[in-house]
């Protein structure tokens, strides 16, 4: 997809309504840009702060045509956020973080790995791919 400036007046999407959405929206309405917020929940903070609120299960097929369509941009506030809608979302507007981050923070084996292999401090972990392979805590020490 080309990279390009999104220029204030735009319309951002928001996938998930909690307080770090309100927060967001608030600030990129600060800054001249409308926000379209999507949560499930109508209770969600940021819906009611929202120029084009939306509260649908993130499976309405519908729900994510409307969304996609009147939006140049998205992101979103937490990691259960499906990838599936991420992925649907990428194909016609940027998505930031991308959904291949979104993989990765979905699994704990996938993170710890990546944020290990980049240098960054960890605790000692091991996958546990079976439930044959549960003698595995006693590798890393656990319990104390």
């Amino acid at each position: 997809m080309k990279q390009s400036q999104i220029e204030p007046g735009a319309m951002l999407g928001v996938l998930g309504g909690g307080q770090l959405g309100a927060m967001f929206t608030m600030a990129a309405q600060r800054l001249g840009y409308r926000i379209a917020v999507w949560d499930p929940d109508s209770d969600a903070p940021a819906l009611k702060l929202a120029n084009c609120p939306l509260s649908a299960p993130f499976t309405d097929h519908a729900a994510l045509e409307q969304f996609a369509t009147s939006i140049s941009a998205a992101t979103y506030e937490w990691e259960n956020i499906p990838v599936t809608v991420t992925d649907e979302l990428e194909r016609r507007v940027p998505v930031r973080p991308a959904s291949r981050v979104l993989r990765v923070l979905q699994n704990r084996l996938e993170q710890k790995t990546f944020l290990a292999g980049h240098g960054f401090p960890v605790a000692p972990f091991h996958g546990v791919p079976s439930p044959e392979a549960l003698t595995v805590p006693a590798a890393v020490g656990f319990p104390c």
